[in-house]
C-alpha cells in the first residue's frame, strides 16, 4: 500500500493529471471548508487506477458544475490508497484504514506535482462533449425509429382496410353475380318456351294451308287447265314488256342519278363555302374579343393601379385628418392674425403625396373617367322627363340642347356593333353610378359587393375592396361576365346571321340526307330489279319456266 513505484506507475498511466507542486496543499487554512464542501462532489467516489480506465468512472453531470480551483483545493494529504494503489480522496467517508495517512501523504505529494488538472478538466470536457454528441445521435435515431414504426403501422393499417373493403366488394360483386345469372337463366327459359310455342304454332298453321291448298288443287276440273305454249307465249310478251320498261326506268334511273350528283355537288360546295366564310367571321370575332380581352386586361391593371395610389393617397390624408381631430399636431397662430386664424403644422412624412393631384399622367385613367362620367351626367340633365321615367332614372329639370342632342342621336346610330360589353348604369340621387347586373345581391366572403360606400371606414372599404378583387379572381365571376358578354353578343346582328346562316346549313344538310335516302332506295329497286332481269334470262336459256 505504501509502495512508492505503484502510485508512481500509477501518476504516469493518467496524463490528465500533469504535473502539481506540493506548496498548493499546504494551505490548507483556507482551503479546508472548501474541501468540505467537496465531499459530495464527483471527484468523491472516483478511484484512479492503473490506467485511464478510472476517468471513464467519473460522473460526467456533477463535473458540469465543478471548477479548476475546486479540484485544486482538495486536500490531498489525507488521501489513502486502496489495495490497487489508487487514491479515493476519501474526504471523511470511512474508507480509509489507520496508520496509511503517512504513506498516502508521501504518494499525493508527489501526484499534486505531477498532475495537471487543466489537462485532466479538458479531458472530462471532451467527454463530456462526445458523450452529449453521441446522446443526441441516439435520440435522433430512436426518433427516426419511432417514425418509421409508425408510418409502417399506419400503412398496414391501410392495407388491412384496402383488403377488407376490397374482400366486401369482392362478396358483393359475387352476389350480383349470382342474381344476374339466376336471372338470365329465367328470362332464357321464358324465352325459349315462347319460342318453342310460337314455332310449333307456326308448323300446325302450316301444314293447315298446305292441306287446304292440297284440297284445293284437287277440286280444280280439268278443263281449266291451260297449254303450257300459251303459257310460255304469254310470259314471254310479258318479259318483252319488261324488258322495255326496264331499259326506260334504267335511263330515267340514271338521269335521276346524275341530277342527284349534281345537286350533292352543289350542296358539299355550298355547305363548304358557308362553314368557311363562318369559320372566317368566328375566326375575327375571336381575334376581336382578343384583343379586347388583352386591352381591356391592360385597362384594368392600370386602373388597379391608380386605384391603389388613390387609395394609399385617400389614407395618409384620412391618417392626417384624424391625428388633427385627435390634437397630436401643433398648432400655430401668427403675431399679426386679427381674426384667430390657426395654423396647424402637420408634419412632413404625414403629408401625402401631393404630386398624384398634380401629375396628370399619375391617374390618367381615373381622370379620363371622371370626365366621361361628368359629361353622362351633364347629358342625363338634358334628357326630357318621359325618357327619365321610361330609363327609370331621377328626373331633372332641364332641357337638352338641340346641337347634344343631334350629337347624342348621330353616335347611338352610328356606333359600331363590338365585343365590348359595358354594364346597364343608373344615375342615383348622389350623382353615383352603380351596377346594376353583375353586382346585384352578390355577397362574398361574407361581403356585400353592391354595398354604399359613403359610411364604410377604412377598415370596412378595405374589406370591400379586398373581396372584389377575390371575387373578380374566382370562376363565378368569370362565369357570370362570360354569360352577361353572350348576352349581349347574341342581341347583335352578326349572331342573327351566323344563326341564320346555321339554320341553312341544317336545311341542307337535311335535303341532303333526304336525297342519300332516296338515292339508296333508287339503288336497292335497280338492284332487285336487275336480280329478277337475269333470274328470268337464265331461265329462258335454259328451256324452264318456272
Amino acid at each position: 500500500r505504501g509502495d512508492n513505484s505503484t502510485s508512481m506507475s500509477t501518476l504516469n498511466s493518467i496524463d490528465a493529471f500533469g504535473s502539481g507542486t506540493s506548496s498548493e496543499t499546504n494551505d490548507g487554512g483556507n482551503r479546508k471548508p472548501r474541501v468540505a464542501a467537496l465531499a459530495n462532489s464527483p471527484l468523491a467516489p472516483l478511484d484512479f487506477g492503473a490506467s485511464l480506465v478510472g476517468l471513464q468512472q467519473l460522473d460526467l453531470e456533477k463535473l458540469e458544475a465543478l471548477q479548476l480551483e475546486d479540484l485544486e483545493c482538495l486536500d490531498l494529504n489525507n488521501v489513502n490508497l486502496d489495495n490497487y494503489g489508487a487514491f479515493p480522496f476519501d474526504l471523511g467517508n470511512g474508507r480509509g484504514r489507520p496508520g496509511d495517512h503517512i504513506t498516502a501523504q508521501q504518494s499525493v505529494i508527489s501526484l499534486d506535482e505531477e498532475i495537471d488538472k487543466e489537462e485532466l478538466w479538458k479531458m472530462v470536457q471532451d467527454s463530456k462533449k462526445e458523450n452529449k454528441k453521441l446522446n443526441d445521435r441516439i435520440k435522433k435515431l430512436k426518433s427516426q425509429l419511432r417514425r418509421s414504426e409508425t408510418e409502417f403501422h399506419n400503412q398496414l393499417e391501410k392495407m388491412k382496410q384496402a383488403c377488407v373493403e376490397q374482400k366486401e366488394k369482392t362478396q358483393s360483386l359475387e352476389k350480383q353475380l349470382e342474381e344476374q345469372t339466376l336471372h338470365n337463366e329465367s328470362a332464357a327459359d321464358v324465352l325459349k318456351d315462347g319460342y318453342n310455342q310460337n314455332l310449333k304454332t307456326i308448323v300446325e298453321n302450316s301444314l293447315k294451308v298446305h292441306a287446304k291448298t292440297q284440297e284445293h288443287l284437287e277440286s280444280i276440273p280439268q278443263a281449266l287447265v291451260v297449254d303450257s305454249e300459251k303459257i310460255r307465249a304469254s310470259k314471254y310478251a310479258v318479259e318483252q314488256v319488261r324488258l322495255a320498261l326496264t331499259e326506260k326506268h334504267k335511263a330515267h334511273l340514271k338521269a335521276i342519278m346524275e341530277t342527284n350528283k349534281s345537286n350533292v355537288e352543289n350542296v358539299k360546295i355550298q355547305a363548304d363555302y358557308w362553314i368557311k366564310k363562318k369559320d372566317a367571321e368566328c375566326r375575327r370575332f375571336v381575334d376581336d374579343f382578343n384583343r379586347y380581352h388583352k386591352r381591356r386586361t391592360k385597362e384594368i391593371g392600370e386602373y388597379r393601379n391608380e386605384i391603389k395610389q388613390l387609395y394609399d393617397y385617400c389614407k395618409d390624408l384620412t391618417n392626417v385628418v384624424n391625428n388633427i381631430k385627435q390634437g397630436r399636431y401643433k398648432v400655430r397662430i401668427p403675431a399679426n392674425n386679427k381674426i384667430s386664424f390657426q395654423e396647424i403644422c402637420v408634419r412632413a412624412e404625414d403629408n401625402p403625396d401631393q404630386s398624384i393631384l398634380s401629375d396628370k399622367e399619375r391617374l390618367k385613367l381615373l381622370n379620363n373617367q371622371m370626365r366621361n362620367l361628368e359629361r353622362f351626367e351633364r347629358a342625363q340633365e338634358t334628357i326630357a322627363p318621359t325618357d327619365r321615367t321610361a330609363r327609370n332614372e331621377v328626373p331633372r329639370p332641364s332641357s337638352a340642347h338641340p346641337r347634344l342632342k343631334k350629337t347624342m342621336s348621330t353616335s347611338s346610330i352610328n356606333r359600331p356593333q363590338s365585343a365590348c360589353v359595358t354594364p346597364p348604369v343608373v344615375t342615383s340621387q348622389r350623382g353615383k353610378l352603380q351596377l346594376n347586373n353583375l353586382l346585384d345581391s352578390v355577397t362574398h366572403d361574407g361581403v356585400s359587393l353592391n354595398a354604399c360606400v359613403d359610411d364604410m371606414s377604412a377598415d370596412e372599404l378595405r374589406e370591400l375592396v379586398g373581396a372584389l378583387r377575390n371575387y373578380f379572381e374566382s370562376d363565378l365571376a368569370k362565369s357570370v361576365i362570360e354569360e352577361h358578354v353572350l348576352k349581349k353578343i347574341s342581341s347583335t346582328t352578326t349572331m342573327s346571321y351566323l344563326k341564320t346562316l346555321e339554320e341553312g346549313l341544317e336545311t341542307y344538310k337535311q335535303s341532303y340526307k333526304v336525297e342519300a335516302e332516296n338515292h339508296k332506295n333508287l339503288r336497292i329497286a335497280y338492284e332487285s330489279l336487275q336480280r329478277r332481269h337475269q333470274k328470268h334470262l337464265r331461265a329462258a336459256a335454259g328451256g324452264k319456266i318456272k
